[in-house]
């Protein structure tokens, strides 16, 4: 599966900042729409706060059946924007 090159795994792979609307498969191998990007705070590296860095956000998401999960970054697997006709049919 990770070979396939429509995966989007150079842009958007395990701990990858992701937008509104991207579709992402989750640890529970579970495709789900991001809803939602909550900030949760940043770590101070020494020279500043690292708010790039994609560990420091949460995010609401939505699976088909309309119900919404708050996740954090971890626990999104990758991307999943290849599945776009599978998912919407």
């Amino acid at each position: 599966m990770l070979n396939d090159p429509q995966l989007d795994v150079d842009e958007a792979p395990k701990g990858a900042q992701y937008k509104v609307g991207d579709l992402v498969f989750t640890c529970d191998n579970e495709i789900m729409v991001v809803e939602d990007i909550q900030f949760i705070g940043a770590v101070y590296n020494g020279f500043g706060y690292e708010k790039d860095d994609p560990k420091n956000y949460d995010y609401l998401l939505m699976d088909k059946e309309s119900n919404e999960y708050w996740y954090m970054n971890a626990q999104i697997e990758h991307k999943a924007n290849h599945m776009k006709e599978v998912y919407y049919g």
